[in-house]
């Protein structure tokens, strides 16, 4: 198989992708934050397109299914903005699903199941009806082409294990790479020692929002193991851009700038302009890379850019 990463508009060869934003939402409803829905394609594809134009190229959506991830949608909004939209198959943390909530229903294997037939077969709509592209009647699938887990404030209970093997699974039968999602950043050693516990190698898993602990030697640490490590505190609250740019570069140093991504994670309304927030998705490369840039240089710049998502965003052989 010729390598490719897989887009709701189609595959890709991995060097087509360029300026890769590992870590975003486009269209989510959660439960657990309600007030700060993203359900408008249009006022989503219009950040989209903001993004595109401060020059990002392609972005990974990390809405699972079950809270409002609308393939379709995604479609709509990647062809409008000219970005690559990589759709994401998968869990959130346990907090985003009520106790009816038809994922907690799933055992481990149909769970794996569900998050393979998303990426091999075809995405299923809010409706668990199989999603279709926007204005095509008999067109291909809408594939999802990355798998995403979630995990609590140092928590890895019942539910979030069964989380996580699904994904492992998945993962085997696939050749996607996992995402995990972090709370602040806890968590991380225990979830990559599971999910490798489970055969999946260190090399196909990101560990994203780690920069919300901003260890350095943390991070060194899991790059040394194989991992991905997935910077996304720019602009947020959490601490100042100057930190996260210190710790980055300690993990540049340490012999490890092929091991890092990043990405916005700005997540609800109450961030996106064209909701009527602030800072926007377009915070990324307007105001964090630049400054990256320049105390990194180009060539670094480009491989955690650029480079790295490729190579982990390229399917690889199941097994």
């Amino acid at each position: 198989m010729d390598p490719i990463v897989r887009t709701v508009t189609g595959d890709l060869p991995p060097g087509q992708l360029r300026r890769t934003d590992m870590h975003e939402a486009l269209l989510r409803r959660s439960p657990l934050r309600p007030e700060d829905a993203l359900d408008d394609v249009d006022l989503s594809g219009t950040e989209a397109r903001d993004l595109a134009g401060a020059g990002i190229d392609s972005i990974v959506e990390l809405t699972p299914p079950g809270l409002g991830r609308a393939p379709s949608g995604l479609a709509a909004i990647a062809q409008y903005s000219g970005l690559a939209v990589i759709a994401a198959s998968g869990t959130h943390r346990a907090e985003h699903y009520p106790e009816e909530h038809w994922i907690r229903a799933l055992d481990e294997d149909k769970l794996a199941d569900l998050i393979a037939r998303d990426i091999t077969h075809g995405c299923i709509g809010e409706d668990g009806e199989p999603a279709q592209p926007p204005g095509v009647e008999d067109g291909p699938e809408l594939r999802a082409g990355v798998i995403r887990v979630g995990l609590g404030y140092w928590r890895i209970g019942a539910l979030e294990r069964r989380f996580l093997a699904a994904a492992a699974l998945a993962q085997r039968l696939t050749g996607a790479a996992i995402i995990c999602t972090l709370s602040q950043a806890t968590s991380a050693v225990e979830a990559l020692e599971t999910m490798t516990a489970h055969g999946v190698r260190p090399d196909r898993i990101a560990l994203s929002r780690i920069d919300h602990c901003p260890d350095a030697v943390l991070h060194a640490e899991l790059a040394a193991a194989g991992a991905y490590v997935c910077y996304t505190g720019a602009g947020h609250h959490v601490w100042p851009d100057a930190h996260i740019l210190d710790c980055l570069l300690s993990l540049v140093e340490r012999g490890h700038a092929s091991r890092i991504l990043v990405g916005g994670a700005r997540g609800g309304a109450a961030r996106y302009t064209a909701y009527g927030g602030m800072p926007g998705l377009s915070y990324l490369p307007r105001r964090f890379l630049p400054r990256l840039r320049s105390v990194a240089g180009s060539a670094v710049t480009d491989t955690i850019l650029e480079r790295n998502p490729a190579r982990l965003l390229t399917l690889a052989e199941p097994g």
